[in-house]
């Protein structure tokens, strides 16, 4: 297809401008969860690096079972899964710092937290706490196998242990920073319920027709106020089936609610998908309750 095949259809500013904004409160009691958070961060260290131990594992006998193989295909693949590990055994105090930070932004919100910053900041320093551990053992290995392999003196042990502890740290600090800011971002709260929205809805596949009057829909519609006189439906959705299976060219379509009020907006995601790997957001938003259960009616029920 070329780049005009893969043209998305017009979207109003106003429809694209109706994004989540954060309210940014992090009320007391989320400190108190995120405390505790920090004080769980050593566990939760130790429990990415268990998974990340087995996921290495798995990926290891693949490439063994690829390597033996006599196909130079198989192992042309089992030389760059290789490489790939080599990169995350690299990149792995940031990836577990990731999951640390990832895991403190969930317990602050248990405690209401809707900030993303304080999801960061709270999440580096959770990878920094957590990683200190890891990198007290990871120092004191290196300076036990550099003793052993050499008769120089160098520095003193714990002017070393002093001086790498902190720098190993950081990199925990920066993927919990990523981890705590992601974690946060990824909800949506309904301020007036109090509560966090539920998960996405599983995603339901269409044709690329459903586009023209799903975008006619949106920006003729979105801002329109409540009136008993709109239709219940959309025109042009009348013959829309959904896909089943995969099938390309596709989109996506999948929603997420308040849990306990019928009138907070709806988050909509809409994904257009050209082939198995070429995809693009389509938008992202934030739908009136009314136009919301119209679409839902036709394209869900």
């Amino acid at each position: 297809m070329t780049s005009s095949e893969h043209a998305l259809l017009y979207l109003s500013p106003s429809v694209l401008a109706r994004q989540y904004k954060f309210s940014g409160q992090c009320p007391p009691s989320a400190y108190v969860y995120l405390l505790l958070g920090l004080l769980l961060s050593p566990i939760s260290n130790l429990v990415a690096w268990m998974g990340l131990a087995i996921v290495l594992m798995v990926v290891s006998l693949v490439v063994v079972i690829l390597a033996v193989l006599p196909l130079c295909l198989t192992q042309l693949l089992a030389i760059l899964i290789m490489l790939g590990l080599a990169g995350i055994v690299l990149l792995s105090p940031i990836i577990i710092g990731v999951v640390m930070g990832y895991a403190e932004a969930y317990i602050g919100r248990l405690g209401k937290c809707r900030n993303p910053i304080i999801g960061a900041v709270m999440g580096a320093i959770a990878g920094f706490v957590g990683g200190i551990p890891f990198s007290i053992l990871s120092v004191i290995g290196g300076m036990i196998e550099e003793t052993s392999s050499t008769s120089s003196t160098g520095a003193p042990p714990l002017v070393v242990m002093l001086l790498m502890v902190p720098c190993l740290s950081v990199f925990f600090a920066i993927g919990g920073a990523i981890g705590g800011y992601w974690g946060i971002r990824e909800g949506i709260f309904c301020e007036s319920c109090d509560v966090w929205y539920g998960k996405w809805s599983p995603a339901v596949s269409f044709g690329l027709a459903v586009m023209e009057p799903l975008a006619r829909a949106l920006n003729e519609q979105t801002d329109q106020p409540e009136d008993d006189g709109l239709e219940d439906g959309v025109a042009g959705m009348e013959g829309i089936n959904r896909l089943m299976g995969e099938q390309y060219p596709s989109l996506t379509l999948k929603i997420r609610s308040c849990p306990n009020c019928q009138d907070a907006d709806v988050q909509w995601q809409a994904t257009a998908h050209w082939e198995k790997n070429k995809s693009k957001e389509w938008f992202k938003i934030m739908l009136p309750a009314r136009l919301s259960r119209r679409l839902e009616k036709q394209l869900f029920s």
